[in-house]
C-alpha cells in the first residue's frame, strides 16, 4: 500500500463482520430466565453467590404463594405475587404492545448486564465498566421503539387502549430539526407508561444515516433515570427475546447486550457547530477531496471491526475533533486522520499486531514514550491515520506529543 495506488478513484471495500469477542463463544448467559424473575435490578448486578443466596429466598416466597392456594401461574404477570415487580411490568407492557403489533427493544441496562456471558461481564469490568452506574430507578424499566412505531400513540383509541389496560400515558414531544425533512416537525422523544407505581420508560429512536439517536429528556422527576441525555449508537442490531418456560415477554434484544452497555457510556450525541467559515481549506499532495474521505471512510469501518469488537471505543482526536465541531468537516485545514483510545481499554491487546494482513490498513510506525504505546501511524491506501493512545494518572490523561526537536516527545494534557 501506499501512495503507488493513491490516485486510484475506484477503491472498493468488502467490509468484514466484526471479530468475535476473545474468550466468550456466546454473549448470552447461559441461564438467562433469571434476569427477568428476580425481585429487583440489584439482583441482576450482585455476585454469583449473591445471586444463588437471593433465588433461594425468592424460592421460599413462591413455595409459601402457592402453598397458600394460589396455584395460577399467570399470577406472577398479574401483580398479586409482589416479589417481582420487574418481571410484573415487563410482561403487562408487552401485553399492550403486543395489542398494537409493536415488538419493543429491551434497554434496561440492569437486566443486559444480567443476560451477558459470564466472559463479556469480566471484559466489561476490565475496561473499568461499572454495572451499578447504570442502575436506574428502581421501579422503572426502560425500553425502545423506533420513530415509525411511535406515530401510533398520536391516535386517541390508541390512548384509550392504554386506559384499558391500566396505563396512564404521558408523551413528551419535541420539535426536531432533521436533515431529511424540509420543515420543523414535532415527534414523540420520550413515553411513559405508568401502572400503579411501577413505570415503563419509552425511548424513541430515530435513523439518521448510518447511526440510531434518540432525544434528551430534561424532566426531573425521576431519580437515576437512563437515557435522559442526547445520545447516538451503531445501528445496532436485534434478536428476539425467547425464555423456554415464560411466552408473556415478548421483546427484542441487541444481538450482543454488552457491546450496547459499553456504548452507552460514552454515546452522548454532539452536533458539530459549522462556525469557522472562513478557514482556507488544504489539499491532500496526491488525493482528492472524494478519495480522502472514502479512504477515511474504510479506515473507520475497519477501526470498528477490530475495535469494537474488543470493547475498545475510540473517538476523533487532535486536528480531525477540531475541524469536526468548528467546520463539519474533518478534513479542511489537516488532511489526516486522527483518532483516541484509552490506554485502559487497549490493556493486554497487542494493537500492532490487530493491521497484519489487512487489505486496506498497513501499520507504518508504533511511537512509544515512558516504555508504553503512545501513537500509532497508518497508511490507508495513501490517507495516513494517526492512533493517539491516552493514559489516565491521578486526575488527567496524557497523551503523546511530539517536539520541535528531532527524536523527541513528550506529554500534553
Amino acid at each position: 500500500m501506499g501512495t503507488e495506488d493513491a490516485f486510484v478513484s475506484d477503491l472498493v471495500y468488502r467490509p468484514r463482520t466484526s471479530l468475535p469477542l476473545e474468550g466468550g463463544a456466546s454473549v448470552f448467559d447461559r441461564d438467562i430466565s433469571k434476569c427477568f424473575t428476580e425481585p429487583s435490578k440489584t439482583f441482576c448486578l450482585t455476585t454469583v453467590n449473591e445471586s444463588l443466596q437471593a433465588e433461594e429466598a425468592v424460592g421460599k416466597l413462591e413455595k409459601e404463594y402457592y402453598d397458600g392456594g394460589n396455584s395460577d401461574n399467570n399470577s406472577l404477570s398479574t401483580g398479586t405475587f409482589h416479589g417481582h415487580p420487574i418481571h410484573h411490568i415487563l410482561s403487562h407492557f408487552s401485553k399492550f404492545m403486543a395489542s398494537l403489533n409493536i415488538r419493543p427493544l429491551l434497554l434496561e441496562p440492569s437486566i443486559l448486564y444480567c443476560a451477558s456471558s459470564p466472559g463479556n461481564k469480566i471484559t466489561l469490568l476490565k475496561k473499568g465498566f461499572n454495572p451499578y452506574d447504570l442502575q436506574g430507578s428502581r421501579l422503572m424499566i426502560t425500553v425502545g421503539i423506533f420513530e415509525e412505531e411511535s406515530k401510533i400513540f398520536d391516535l386517541e383509541e390508541v390512548y384509550q387502549k392504554g386506559f384499558d389496560f391500566d396505563f396512564e400515558v404521558l408523551k413528551v414531544r419535541r420539535f426536531i430539526p432533521r436533515t431529511d425533512v424540509d420543515n420543523l416537525e414535532v415527534y414523540n422523544v420520550h413515553i411513559f407508561f405508568y401502572h400503579r407505581n411501577l413505570v415503563a420508560h419509552v425511548v424513541v429512536f430515530f435513523k439518521e444515516k448510518n447511526f440510531l439517536w434518540h432525544y434528551e429528556y430534561q424532566g426531573t422527576e425521576f431519580d437515576n433515570m437512563l437515557f435522559v441525555k442526547k445520545e447516538s449508537f451503531e445501528n445496532f442490531t436485534t434478536v428476539p427475546l425467547h425464555l423456554d418456560k415464560d411466552k408473556s415477554l415478548v421483546y427484542d434484544l441487541p444481538s450482543n447486550p454488552a457491546q450496547f452497555l459499553y456504548q452507552v457510556e460514552s454515546a452522548e450525541f454532539l452536533q458539530c457547530q459549522y462556525v469557522r467559515k472562513d478557514l482556507l481549506a488544504v489539499h491532500h499532495p496526491t488525493l482528492t477531496s472524494e478519495q480522502m474521505r472514502l479512504r477515511a471512510t474504510i479506515a473507520i469501518q475497519e477501526l470498528k471491526a477490530i475495535f469494537l469488537s474488543r470493547f475498545i471505543n475510540f473517538w476523533l482526536w487532535s486536528e480531525s475533533l477540531d475541524e469536526w465541531f468548528y467546520t463539519c468537516d474533518i478534513f479542511h485545514t489537516t488532511y489526516e486522520l486522527s483518532i483516541a483510545v484509552s490506554g485502559l481499554s487497549i490493556k493486554g491487546v497487542n494493537l500492532a499486531e490487530q493491521w497484519n494482513g489487512n487489505r486496506y490498513l498497513e501499520l507504518v510506525k508504533t511511537l512509544n514514550l515512558e516504555n508504553k504505546a503512545a501513537k500509532f501511524i497508518l497508511d490507508c491506501h495513501g490517507l495516513r491515520i494517526n492512533i493517539f493512545v491516552g493514559y489516565e494518572e491521578d486526575d488527567y490523561i496524557w497523551f503523546y506529543n511530539e517536539t520541535a526537536k528531532e527524536n523527541e516527545s513528550n506529554r500534553y494534557l
